[in-house]
């Protein structure tokens, strides 16, 4: 399978260890001398990589034979490579391994040198990349693991867990706000249905009530819910504003709303 095969939400992936979803500022000139070291001074190898790197991003092969030539086409098409799709990088790793200039060692060598949060793995005559465990979970990853835990007795919860995966799997901008709007409806309607009460102000108040977790933290769900609807008032259906939303800025606020789902799940209320 392929990188985007495996990793199709790759987008939303977080880690304060590697590069899961971009690459450290000097990522051209490391591969640079990575691939200038497998042309071993041959001008017929570098114009292989340079044509390979082409094959890849969809750019024109290079004619040239003279080494100097080579090495300006080859800077171009690195350069070409990272600013594509984020897969064509671990796509032209896969072509060289494919056609034996690379082992897998030498990939994730490559990879772990640069802080890259993925390993590429070979089992009997097929292959994978691994996104690397320090990486953390996904964000798409932790709602569908709310679907299926136990402690989660809301069906409408569990709908609109459904609806975030769908819409971030869309990844369109409407679809981004969307899915933060899925998530504020399923951290409602779970704490709306565990405390039977009809508004989430009176759902906080019940859960306060119930002294099962510091204050602070059962009033992190309405602050949440509040502050969002402040800053994105378009999450709301029908309302004309449009604010704009990073993918940093929605997988952060996606993470608060299901970390405070797990939160709630994990108290077991009955």
């Amino acid at each position: 399978m392929t990188f985007l095969d495996e990793h199709p939400n790759y987008n939303t992936y977080e880690s304060k260890v590697f590069y899961v979803k971009d690459f450290p500022d000097d990522i051209e000139e490391a591969m640079q001398g990575f691939l200038l070291n497998l042309a071993q001074g041959d001008s017929r190898n570098l114009k292989f990589l340079v044509n390979k790197i082409a094959t890849v991003v969809n750019s024109g092969i290079t004619e040239n034979y003279s080494w100097d030539y080579l090495i300006s086409d080859l800077n171009l098409g690195i350069r070409k490579l990272i600013k594509s799709s984020y897969n064509n990088f671990f796509d032209f790793l896969e072509l060289l391994w494919d056609e034996d200039w690379l082992s897998s060692k030498e990939i994730n060598s490559f990879l772990e040198k640069n802080s890259i949060g993925y390993e590429f793995l070979r089992e009997l005559n097929s292959h994978t990349w691994v996104l690397k465990e320090e990486c953390g979970v996904s964000v798409i990853e932790r709602a569908e693991t709310l679907l299926h835990t136990p402690n989660n007795p809301c069906q409408q919860a569990k709908e609109h867990l459904r609806q975030i995966i769908n819409n971030l799997n869309t990844g369109t901008d409407r679809a981004k706000k969307d899915a933060l709007r899925d998530g504020l409806s399923a951290l409602e309607a779970l704490m709306r249905q565990i405390t039977q009460t009809n508004d989430i102000k009176d759902a906080t108040s019940q859960l306060r009530n119930l002294k099962i977790a510091p204050d602070f933290l059962i009033k992190d769900g309405l602050s949440i819910w509040d502050k969002i609807h402040q800053q994105y008032p378009d999450v709301r259906h029908g309302n004309p504003q449009t604010v704009p939303i990073g993918n940093a800025e929605l997988i952060y606020c996606l993470n608060k709303i299901l970390i405070y789902i797990e939160f709630l799940c994990d108290l077991n209320i009955k």
